[in-house]
């Protein structure tokens, strides 16, 4: 009777497992997707390029994907969202000053309240 037991509940629980790696690989494809989205759509204004320069993939692992949003110019990514020091030159001229413009924080708050949004729903 035990062994029923055990079996049963074993069965169960790799079930669950099965419907939980589905809906996370399914979470993680949308919540890339929309991150994506809204950083194209959220990138400070002038560089256009940067904009549309927002990639993503999914890394597919054994038991969990990971997703991966990034930008094709990536050093750009840091100046704008953190900005950059004033600096002065040997003649004594203020140069660079460029107030940080934070899009990628709110971008990945996003991503992560979707994601999990979404891995909810495909839990039932």
């Amino acid at each position: 009777m035990s062994t029923d037991l055990r079996k049963a509940v074993n069965d169960a629980l790799a079930e669950f497992g099965d419907v939980a790696r589905e809906a996370s690989d399914a979470a993680t494809v949308k919540a890339t997707k929309n991150a994506v989205k809204t950083l194209r759509s959220t990138s400070p204004g002038r560089a256009a390029k940067y904009g549309r320069g927002w990639k993503s993939k999914v890394e597919k692992k054994r038991l969990w994907s990971e997703g991966v949003v990034y930008n094709i110019r990536p050093g750009l990514t840091h100046l704008l969202e953190n900005g950059t020091a004033q600096r002065s030159t040997k003649k004594g001229y203020n140069r660079g000053k460029m107030p940080a413009q934070p899009h990628i924080l709110k971008a990945q708050e996003k991503a992560e309240e979707d994601w999990l949004k979404t891995f909810e729903e495909g839990l039932g």
